[in-house]
């Protein structure tokens, strides 16, 4: 496995525009991953939805590694423990997120998972000792000022659902700041963990749940959904590696216009004003506290290009 070429200073326009148009594939890729599970989470238990994905994802990646000729090994999940603290984190994010889309709609769900990068800011400021520049600070405050724009609290009954995607953001910033400390590990690998893990707990907690019988259409939304994630993977760590990363990397809040999208072809919903104006003041929180700068990346389900430290070794997954 070759170690990623650093990213240069600057890239030819044809190489920057195939960068800016695979993060926002990749983006829409998660945002379609998410909304077939929609469909279907009302159906289904929890675990039994996230158990036949997994299932599905591990075989998409399977033969994704045969046909490179990669090899995963499988057990590394249990073997490291930075590997598996971040597994454990993913898989939390996984099943609050998913859960939540319950009561909650796309758009909302979606732009609310965003705010978790701005979460980092402040996980890495308090454990990390990293300092915060004033830029990201603001742009963290601002980020979360939007978050309440979104929840209107007071106005609609705090749910269940509010609280699960809530506790999603928690797990996605300390899975975004494990990873950080990872070292030596392909991302191909971590993306591997992490779909075992998530299937490995989904298949234990659906043992607990009344199966229901899927239809041919509800596994077809599982495949897709699955490998609609890996692609996303694929392609955000793609543009991030090949552009410029200050480039890129606002692109990826064109999944707040493909939730909106989704949401209103679909369900038929669309959030109020008070709600889109918290979606844009995230997206430009999040733009104004951009680091400018990587080496690595790796990417969490829900398209969070997560930043590495320099001296780990990934293999592109492209």
């Amino acid at each position: 496995m070759n170690q990623a070429p650093a990213i240069p200073v600057a890239t030819p326009s044809g190489r920057r525009t195939a960068a800016v148009l695979a993060m926002v594939g990749g983006t829409a890729s998660f945002v379609f991953a998410d909304a077939m599970m929609k469909l279907t989470s009302g159906q289904f238990p929890v675990g039994q939805s996230i158990f036949v994905r997994g299932l599905f994802g591990l075989a998409l990646l399977q033969i994704f590694m045969l046909t490179r000729g990669a090899k995963v090994d499988w057990m590394q999940t249990f073997r490291s423990e930075q590997t598996t603290k971040r597994s454990l984190f993913e898989v939390g994010a996984t099943f609050m997120y998913i859960a939540s889309l319950r009561g909650l709609s796309l758009p909302v769900a979606n732009a609310i998972i965003q705010s978790s990068p701005l979460l980092v800011t402040v996980a890495a400021a308090l454990f990390l000792g990293e300092r915060v520049s004033w830029r990201r600070g603001l742009g963290t405050f601002a980020g979360f000022i939007g978050v309440l724009m979104i929840v209107q609290p007071g106005s609609t009954p705090f749910s269940w659902s509010l609280i699960l995607v809530f506790g999603a953001v928690l797990c996605s910033a300390l899975r975004d700041i494990v990873t950080r400390g990872i070292a030596k590990v392909s991302t191909l690998q971590v993306v591997a963990s992490a779909t075992l893990a998530t299937a490995a707990f989904g298949g234990l907690f659906s043992l607990a749940e009344q199966w229901q019988a899927p239809t041919t259409r509800d596994l077809m939304l599982w495949l897709f959904s699955s490998a609609f994630v890996l692609v996303g993977q694929a392609l955000i760590t793609f543009a991030v590696r090949s552009g410029d990363v200050s480039v890129v990397m606002p692109f990826r809040y064109t999944g707040l216009v493909w939730s909106l999208i989704l949401g209103a072809l679909i369900w038929h919903n669309m959030p109020n004003t008070l709600a889109v104006a918290g979606m844009m003041l995230i997206a430009a929180a999040g733009l104004f506290s951009l680091r400018e700068k990587a080496s690595n990346v790796t990417v969490g389900q829900h398209g969070t290009p997560v930043m590495e430290p320099a001296g780990a070794k990934p293999d592109v997954v492209r």
